[in-house]
């Protein structure tokens, strides 16, 4: 990704070496995904910081920028398919996302999950 857009990332990753199951680990990808793709194209940043860190029993991930920031209204728009599409990856899983934007500019996007995600995600008949 830094190589493709010449944004400058920085990360850290601690998780204790915790396994996750196959359908929480390509959730937790795509939402990677398509954050960093959202960042590229909408955020006109230059420096992305990511982490992922277990805590308290919680799997907490994060994706900063110091772009120009996501308006509220876009955060829970019709329109912005991709961040409907993270809010229904993380669901089965009883995640959580949140996204702001901070007083000093850009966007953090919060991903929160139980870390008992090693388990195949609920699913109804």
């Amino acid at each position: 990704f830094q190589e493709r857009t010449k944004i400058e990332c920085k990360s850290d990753l601690d998780f204790n070496g915790s396994k996750l199951g196959p359908d929480c680990s390509t959730a937790i990808f795509r939402i990677f995904q398509e954050a960093l793709t959202n960042i590229a194209r909408h955020a006109e940043a230059t420096k992305v910081s990511i982490s992922i860190k277990r805590i308290n029993g919680k799997l907490e991930i994060q994706i900063s920028d110091n772009g120009k920031g996501i308006k509220e209204d876009d955060i829970y728009s019709p329109n912005s398919l991709g961040l409907i599409g993270m809010r229904e990856r993380i669901r089965p899983f009883n995640g959580e996302l949140k996204l702001y934007t901070p007083e000093n500019g850009g966007t953090t996007l919060s991903v929160t999950l139980p870390f008992n995600t090693h388990q195949e995600p609920y699913k109804s008949i």
